[in-house]
């Protein structure tokens, strides 16, 4: 490798480093918070009201497609020239499917509640379209804040949206709140995620409209709004498949395995596209070594996501009975395959990112669909074997496999890269993984049975880690030099970014 080539590696590596450092202090604080109130909940509450809870909030998270602005992010992020009307225009439509929606609620409540228990769902669902408004502004805002690179300011507002929408939730829950205790924690994080982001990105955002600026973004926002329906519609089709067939307690057995590996895949799904979008931005027009780039950005992301969650699925059984207790089923089990699949897709999903920079999100649209095909098809399967939790949790695989074969031959077809780099970059690190997740499985379970729970765990933990690091030390050679390169410090006057 020439001494220029090294030295643009180098620099791409620490660039890496330091986006991903700035979000992921914000998004790992943001994750524990989340994880700690929803152990505390697990111990108040039922999994009949985590399964109500999920019925409401699993509507609202869809109608956010739609009323929260979401597929507006991409386009206002990646606009060459963005003007302040287009982010009024985006806030001001937002805001108002907004209000359209929780109307739409309370109108239906009233008509055809009784029908389905509106004493129970239809108050609930009502409250839960509140964080709509939220997320409305933490869309205009975030999308603000990743043009100008405050990924700090992002980890921060996920920070206090966390510490809100936890102590909000626990308090109500200790008072006696049930579902609503659930749905609370969301409404309140977006809140504070929002109030955040509105002070710290310096601009004004008010509701707006302009037609000539709506026509500006929506063309890239309907591709983005077609790959959000596929993937947020999932959720309804998951728990209401559930709900219909088994029972609300085993749709909060799948939403509490959800509870578990959701937000660390959030974390991780949001720290790769925002950091690597970046990049790829950046550097696809200028220089001819895309490929070899983009083969160290997926080595970069299988190498630090698969031991986390094969290593989730190690110890998933120890994990559960220390964190929540006796009493949810088949979680464990629904767990380890939510990470199997998570594993799987997520670095391979770096393909919609190269791709979204290259100016073609309809790609990612199709994958999203294929995805959804999957998952019907698993469903179905899980209703006639009578596999409630874990059918819909390998249904929910299946369409995490599907995505990644689709993404594996966009990355070989359409980004250029060939097979053998692609098994070097992504199938290397994921084996090490795998290796490990082995390893400390059987450790777990040799241990379990000598010494308490929460110290087989830490000894499982612990293990996997000290195993791994070596491990990929020693297969991935050059991943270990940009590796010590990013965090190695630097000389001189640092390059422009």
């Amino acid at each position: 490798m020439s001494t220029a080539r090294a030295a643009a590696d180098g620099g791409t590596a620490r660039r890496v480093a330091r986006w991903v450092g700035s979000l992921i202090t914000g998004a790992l604080l943001r994750t524990a918070l989340l994880l700690g109130a929803t152990i505390v909940l697990a111990r108040l509450l039922t999994p009949e009201d985590f399964g109500l809870a999920s019925l409401a909030t699993s509507i609202s998270l869809f109608l956010a497609v739609f009323a929260g602005g979401i597929p507006f992010e991409e386009a206002l992020a990646q606009r060459r020239v963005l003007r302040r009307k287009h982010l009024d225009t985006a806030l001001g439509v937002s805001i108002a499917l907004s209000i359209l929606a929780l109307a739409a609620t309370l109108v239906l409540g009233e008509i055809v509640g009784p029908v389905f228990g509106s004493d129970a769902f239809w108050p609930l669902l009502a409250f839960a379209n509140l964080s709509l408004f939220g997320q409305a502004f933490v869309t205009v805002h975030t999308a603000l804040a990743r043009r100008r690179r405050k990924f700090a300011l992002i980890g921060r507002s996920n920070s206090v949206g966390a510490i809100a929408g936890a102590v909000g939730g626990i308090i109500a829950a200790y008072f006696g709140a049930g579902p609503w205790a659930v749905v609370l924690t969301r409404v309140l994080m977006l809140a504070g995620s929002a109030l955040v982001l509105a002070f710290g990105t310096g601009v004004r955002v008010v509701p707006g409209f302009s037609l000539r600026h709506l026509r500006d973004i929506a063309h890239y926002s309907s591709f983005s709004l077609g790959q959000r329906i596929a993937t947020d519609s999932a959720y309804i089709l998951i728990n209401y498949t559930v709900a219909t067939f088994f029972s609300v307690a085993a749709v909060g057995s799948f939403n509490m395995a959800l509870r578990l590996t959701e937000p660390l895949r959030g974390l991780f799904r949001g720290i790769t596209h925002n950091t690597a979008f970046e990049f790829m931005r950046e550097r696809t027009q200028s220089q001819g070594d895309f490929t070899t780039r983009f083969a160290l950005i997926l080595s970069i992301a299988t190498a630090v996501i698969a031991p986390v969650f094969l290593g989730i699925a190690a110890i998933s059984e120890l994990l559960l009975s220390v964190l929540v207790g006796p009493g949810w089923g088949d979680a464990a089990v629904i767990v380890q395959v939510l990470a199997l699949g998570t594993a799987l897709i997520l670095p391979l999903d770096l393909a919609s990112t190269a791709l979204n920079a290259r100016g073609l999100p309809g790609y990612l649209v199709v994958q999203r669909a294929i995805g959804f095909v999957a998952l019907l098809i698993g469903l179905v399967g899980a209703v006639v074997l009578h596999l409630p939790g874990i059918g819909a949790g390998v249904a929910r695989m299946a369409a995490d496999i599907a995505e990644a074969g689709w993404a594996a031959r966009a990355i070989v077809l359409r980004l250029g890269l060939k097979p053998g780099a692609v098994l070097k970059s992504f199938g290397v690190p994921f084996t090490a993984a795998i290796a490990m997740a082995v390893a400390t499985n059987l450790l777990v379970h040799a241990a379990a049975g000598h010494v308490a729970d929460w110290m087989a765990l830490g000894i499982g933990v612990a293990f996997g880690a000290l195993l791994y690091l070596p491990m990929i030390a020693i297969a991935m050679p050059g991943l270990r030099r940009h590796a010590l390169t990013a965090i190695r410090p630097r000389k001189g006057k640092p390059a422009a970014p």
